[in-house]
């Protein structure tokens, strides 16, 4: 049996051995059991297996971290165009100390899942969908190559929930720090803003119009932004300017959201992380728009979909299954959507790992 078919089948059995606990304690305890799993899977795997993109990113890397070590500060700030000047930095400081490239891997790595994990034990109504969407949706995958991408996700994260917390100013040095590691993620900027300040339903108007606009001129939009990265990989996109499954999904939860929540919005009565997930949603829907035509949104939407993977889509699921369809019967949709999305997410994984060169 392979080790990523164990890894998802350990999933599975970490959740049933937890469901004899009270929720609090199942939640934290199947989400730490899922962490070490994972840390030891990716942090301590053969850095020479995978496809030859994945390879040659972790090779690049590696390559960095051997010559930045005796390298002056000025020089490794302005490393990479001084985009990532932070993440430079760190990987000379691991340099410096003469850890094996390896060990810092293995750092990386266990700093990402154990920030994810906690995110979703925190906040993940369903943490085994959660972890289901992580793995199906590719952030499993990326967490072997894409380090700047990661770390900057994580500490968007933790952004996410200093912005939940109503601490601004902590919420702003965990952003600032996420595009000091890589700057797509700039990306957040504006969520992060409208989401800061009093909830206004001119906001979501302007959200959703958004969405109708980039979707109509989609085809000079990512002339725009393409220009904007200074992108040339438009150019091996089959399908530049079409909309892809993925966005289409991203709106009709979007939609469901609002239709479920309809009367709080109405009302302005939305909770903290309601509104957070609303917003996050919407920006998700306009990044994977963007995604389908840009190699650099497909990056970039990592950020939305971290969030909507711990707490927007498993817990819309919760709050459909409590709303009636009519007076006489409750929508199942809390056990159908979780199977129909987890099985989704599980064909998903390994057509990923396939493509990755990981299976």
């Amino acid at each position: 049996m392979d080790v990523f078919e164990i890894n998802l089948i350990l999933l599975f059995v970490w959740y049933l051995l937890t469901r004899v606990l009270n929720k609090q304690r199942r939640d934290v305890i199947f989400c730490a059991a899922i962490c070490v799993q994972l840390v030891i899977l990716i942090g301590l795997r053969d850095l020479s297996i995978g496809g030859e993109g994945m390879l040659a990113d972790i090779k690049l890397y590696e390559t960095h971290y051997n010559s930045l070590e005796n390298q002056p500060l000025g020089k490794i700030l302005s490393y990479n165009d001084g985009k990532s000047g932070l993440f430079y930095l760190l990987l000379s400081l691991f340099s410096r100390i003469g850890l094996p490239y390896s060990v810092f891997v293995f750092i990386y790595v266990a700093f990402v899942i154990i920030s994810f994990s906690w995110f979703v034990s925190k906040y993940s109504n369903s943490p085994l969908l959660s972890f289901l969407i992580y793995f199906g949706h590719a952030g499993f995958v990326f967490t072997y190559y894409l380090y700047r991408q990661c770390i900057a996700m994580v500490l968007v994260l933790f952004a996410f929930h200093y912005l939940i917390k109503n601490k601004k100013l902590t919420m702003w040095i965990f952003v600032l720090l996420a595009n000091l590691i890589h700057f797509s993620a700039l990306i957040v900027v504006p969520f992060f803003f409208i989401s800061s300040i009093k909830y206004n339903k001119k906001v979501l108007v302007a959200l959703l119009l958004s969405i109708v606009v980039v979707f109509l001129y989609r085809d000079t939009l990512a002339l725009m932004l393409v220009g904007y990265f200074a992108e040339d990989s438009i150019l091996l996109y089959d399908s530049k300017g079409s909309v892809g499954g993925l966005s289409l999904m991203c709106l009709g939860f979007l939609l469901l959201f609002i239709l479920f929540k309809w009367r709080d919005i109405k009302n302005r009565s939305l909770t903290k992380i309601d509104m957070v997930s609303l917003y996050g949603l919407s920006f998700a829907v306009l990044c994977q728009f963007g995604a389908s035509f840009s190699y650099s949104f497909s990056r970039l939407n990592l950020f939305f979909f971290q969030m909507i993977i711990a707490y927007a889509i498993p817990n819309l699921f919760s709050l459909m299954s409590l709303r009636k369809i009519n007076k006489y019967m409750v929508a199942p949709v809390y056990v159908v959507g979780n199977i129909v999305i987890g099985a989704i997410m599980i064909v998903l994984y390994f057509a990923t790992l396939k493509e990755e060169g990981l299976m």
